[in-house]
């Protein structure tokens, strides 16, 4: 059988992400691992299975905040463990939020570099993509048009 090791590596990220037997030693690398990992899980599960995630509204919105991370500004994360009634069991219990602030400059960030001045050649083709994905995004998620 074939290892596809960037899908375990995926969900690995994941796991550490939200692992709960650790929530007091808060791995600053975790959020930054996730979205590095599940950017290149996109690329390879397209290129090796033709199975595009890419086109995902939430794939969309969370690449922005990787390009953010990766390439302008530090991207902080609060945590938030939900507290349940008994014999009610949820996937997971813990919450990751990164604030409306954070996401908007990467929204920022993704616009500012995507564009270019409207005398360009490729002023229109860069426009219409940066259009496109805001709009993609908009679609799951209300506050988009708020935060723009």
């Amino acid at each position: 059988m074939e290892q596809n090791t960037f899908v375990d590596r995926y969900f690995r990220s994941y796991q550490d992400l939200l692992d709960l037997d650790n929530i007091n030693n808060h791995d600053v690398n975790a959020l930054f691992t996730y979205l590095n990992n599940l950017h290149s899980l996109a690329d390879k599960l397209k290129d090796s299975f033709g199975c595009n995630i890419k086109d995902n509204p939430d794939f969309k919105l969370l690449r922005i905040i990787r390009n953010y991370f990766h390439h302008v500004g530090d991207v902080n994360d609060v945590r938030m463990l939900v507290s349940i009634e008994e014999n009610v069991h949820f996937e997971r219990t813990q919450h990751l939020i990164i604030p409306t602030e954070t996401v908007a400059k990467s929204i920022k960030s993704f616009i500012d570099n995507g564009t270019v001045s409207e005398g360009h050649r490729l002023y229109q083709k860069k426009l219409d993509y940066v259009s496109n994905e805001i709009a993609i995004i908009s679609t799951s998620f209300s506050y988009c048009n708020d935060i723009l």
